[in-house]
């Protein structure tokens, strides 16, 4: 009926589906302009924070008093203090698509993220309501929208569950008697994007986190036709990898994989998951499904690569980047170590390798500090097993008649040192000026008042 109609009326199948096509536009706009003028500012301040409100004027005293508040677009403002969380837990978990800026002075007025305004989300590790989420999660992968974080400084020190009082050895397992919970296995930030989102991380800080081989301190996925740019943000002291890119989108012809830039990030001292980790300690890890650009980063004290692509995602410019100091290599792709000086010939998923340098820098870090980590055992877990002899008994001669493998002695290690606290004002100092004038990050300081009543 529809089509005879259009046919009465002098109009063909494509003027319709034009038509359809101009209406369904026009509706996608007035949807984004309707979402953009909804969209509200809200601010938080350690300081002044009192009740519900959230506005310039009258704050909330923590994230997570907005956060059931909060909906896709909306931007938070956190002024300079400590932050723990919401009854202590020491983790915020946002499910929408948001902004969040830090850095800012009390009254909002001007921004200093990692000076005079630091904004630090931190926790309390004997809390009741300790959570070993994220220390700050955004996104759910399916809402869309923006989400933004920028000025933020993440410091899980006082999250950690330590050995003792030196604070030289996290815990990884929760201690009855104390009541200390392990150190939480999870990432610093993790920002979630929906298809088509962009996602930015720029001008953060994440220190002391210890999340497991398969992430990052700083954890960025996207999903079709993302976007994400990971920028001027220092990760030192963490385990697992510094800066973790993933995306769940796999198509077989390869059309829509999200595109991360990843520039002028320091990442330092970058340790195994424990000690007998074998696929963990490196400044930046590519996970299948994702399209890389990698300039002026510095990449340093990876107890395995600078940058692990063993997921062989596609780097399509591998530029200016300084690697120092890498256990295991610089690069590795698939199952090959790769040498800096190889890259470009060896490398079958790095488009354009030019300027990268392999040199030695000087890291200002404390010198106890500097101290415990050169002293550390970094355990070669495939050596140390070889050296083991086989056990003698039943079970072993059962194995050896069935022609399988025997089992060794246990595996024993003496750590004193694992992932031992570096303090916040310290931890700075490793990463607020650009390495040579031109690696890694550097000192973002703004003067910019936050918008808004």
């Amino acid at each position: 009926m529809a089509s005879l109609s259009a046919a009465r009326n002098g109009l063909g199948a494509r003027e319709i589906n034009v038509a359809k096509g101009m209406f369904v536009f026009a509706a996608l706009c007035a949807a984004a302009l309707a979402t953009t003028a909804q969209a509200d500012d809200y601010y938080v301040s350690a300081a002044r924070g009192k009740g519900k409100k959230g506005s310039k004027e009258e704050p909330v005293r923590d994230l997570g008093i907005i956060v059931p508040k909060l909906k896709a677009g909306d931007t938070v403002h956190i002024a300079v203090g400590t932050y723990v969380g919401m009854s202590d837990s020491g983790a915020d978990e946002i499910k929408v698509p948001v902004k969040i800026l830090g850095g800012y002075s009390d009254d909002f007025a001007a921004r200093d993220p990692w000076g005079e305004h630091k904004t630090v989300l931190s926790g309390i590790n004997l809390a009741k309501n300790f959570s070993s989420k994220p220390r700050l999660h955004i996104g759910d992968r399916r809402t869309p929208g923006e989400i933004m974080v920028d000025g933020v400084v993440v410091d899980n020190g006082a999250r950690n569950g330590y050995m003792n009082e030196t604070n030289n050895e996290i815990r990884r397992r929760f201690q009855p008697k104390t009541g200390s919970n392990a150190a939480p296995d999870t990432p610093g930030i993790s920002l979630d994007g929906a298809e088509g989102a962009k996602v930015t991380v720029e001008n953060c800080a994440v220190f002391n986190c210890a999340p497991t081989h398969k992430t990052g301190a700083i954890k960025v996925f996207c999903g079709k036709n993302g976007q994400a740019s990971i920028r001027n943000n220092m990760a030192v002291n963490n385990t697992g990898a510094g800066i973790c890119c993933l995306s769940s989108w796999h198509p077989k012809d390869g059309k829509g994989l999200p595109t991360f830039t990843i520039e002028h990030n320091t990442v330092l001292f970058t340790w195994k998951f424990d000690a007998l980790s074998t696929d963990s300690g490196s400044g930046l890890k590519l996970e299948s499904g994702v399209i890389a650009t990698v300039r002026n980063n510095v990449f340093a004290f990876g107890d395995a690569f600078g940058i692990d692509n063993a997921a062989k995602s596609k780097i399509t410019a591998l530029e200016n980047n300084l690697f120092c100091a890498n256990k295991q290599c610089v690069y590795r792709e698939f199952s090959s170590d790769i040498k800096l000086a190889g890259i470009g010939e060896e490398a079958q998923c790095v488009e354009t390798c030019e300027a990268n340098v392999e040199s030695k820098i000087t890291v200002p870090a404390p010198d106890a500090w500097a101290q415990a980590y050169a002293a550390r055992i970094v355990v070669d877990r495939q050596a140390a097993e070889a050296d083991i002899g086989a056990k003698a008994g039943w079970q072993n001669d059962v194995r050896s008649m069935l022609g399988l493998p025997l089992q060794g002695g246990e595996l024993k290690l003496d750590i004193a040192v694992w992932l031992h606290k570096i303090e916040t004002d310290a931890a700075l100092k490793c990463g607020k000026t650009a390495y040579e004038g031109k690696y890694g990050c550097s000192d973002p300081a703004v003067t910019a008042a936050a918008p808004g009543k």
